[in-house]
């Protein structure tokens, strides 16, 4: 059992109150910066910042689309590879936190990597 300290790393079920970025119900929170963010969106970005060697490039947006939760993550072009990983790797872990995250709070949700290019 975690310590539930400040960065909320040791908790291992979304329903602790001690967990930084669950709240009683588990389905949103306040984001660093204030925003309003889901939880798998806050997971996400979390471990892409993690990944890439410019976290200050990381952006994470997500959307709603006909009952599926697309986050988009967009990283800097020399990180893309870091996210995708060797054979896809670390994408696919990935996409199984957020689809894990996601059932959690009842939603089907699909991760996508772009580059800051656009293209």
């Amino acid at each position: 059992m975690g310590s539930g300290g400040t960065s909320g790393r040791t908790c291992t079920r979304p329903s602790r109150s001690s967990c930084r970025g669950w709240e009683d119900d588990g389905k949103w929170n306040r984001g660093r910066n204030g925003r309003i963010v889901s939880a798998v969106r806050d997971v996400i970005e979390t471990v892409a910042k993690a990944l890439a060697d410019t976290p200050q490039r990381v952006a994470v947006a997500e959307t709603d689309h006909r009952g599926t939760t697309l986050i988009e993550v967009t990283v800097a072009p020399p990180d893309v590879g870091k996210l995708i990983g060797r054979q896809g790797r670390t994408i696919q872990a990935m996409r199984t936190l957020a689809t894990l995250a996601g059932e959690r709070l009842g939603k089907k949700v699909t991760l996508e990597v772009r580059d800051a290019t656009g293209a």
